[in-house]
């Protein structure tokens, strides 16, 4: 959605697709505090003895971190997965071209032998600094100490949202929400005015392991 002023200075989010509903609007302060509400409500209500909640705020807290401390260490993890995924198919490789037969002779085995040697010493390099980029990571993971001491009212005056500016709060928001859907303002039959909270749809960002879980479904249905 875009943003735009209506007559009285307001500021909106406007739709930028408008066909099939006519155009969306809402106002943008209505909208962000209601969003950012849900969102330090559930913090605040985080049960760090549950699993589900412990994982939810460390995953949080790594994207944190990342968007401030890891970016290297995590673009060199990157790199490291792929370099070893590599050496893994290589290997593979060469395990089923010596089981086609394709090396023969003492020589073409030694050979076979050597790059076979190579290929394990590599894993076992990017295995042993995916660990410690691994430990590096944790290490360096910290959950804001305002997360949780946002004072009576996580919105109001001396309340460290109030003193970001609108580049850090997206910031914030975007460590738990991967996206937003705002439905119409009034009620297509009664012309009602809807309630901001049955207008908004937050859609949190989804746990790591829950989202591997949906991958091993899916492909377990194909």
């Amino acid at each position: 959605m875009g943003q735009s002023k209506n007559n009285g200075g307001q500021d909106y989010y406007m739709c930028s697709n408008p066909k099939g509903h006519g155009g969306l609007s809402i106002k943008r302060k209505d909208a962000d505090d209601y969003v950012a509400g849900r969102v330090w409500a559930r913090l605040a209500g985080a049960d760090m003895d549950d699993d589900k909640d412990r994982e939810w705020v460390a995953e949080a807290a790594l994207r944190f971190t990342t968007q401030r401390d890891l970016s290297g260490i995590q673009e060199e993890r990157r790199e490291t997965v792929a370099r070893l995924e590599r050496v893994r198919n290589s290997i593979a490789e060469l395990q089923a071209d010596r089981k086609a037969g394709l090396y023969r002779g003492r020589d073409e085995l030694a050979m076979w032998r050597a790059t076979m040697t190579q290929y394990r010493a590599f894993e076992d390099q990017c295995t042993a600094r995916l660990e410690e980029l691994n430990e590096q990571t944790t290490a360096a993971i910290r959950v804001p100490t305002d997360w949780f001491e946002p004072g009576e009212d996580p919105l109001g005056p001396g309340s460290p949202w109030a003193a970001w500016d609108v580049f850090k709060r997206r910031e914030f928001l975007d460590l738990f929400l991967s996206g937003l859907s705002v439905g119409p303002g009034r009620d297509p039959e009664t012309r009602k005015y809807i309630a901001i909270e049955d207008r908004l749809t937050l859609h949190w960002r989804q746990l790591e392991t829950e989202a591997q879980e949906e991958d091993e479904e899916t492909l377990a249905a194909l």
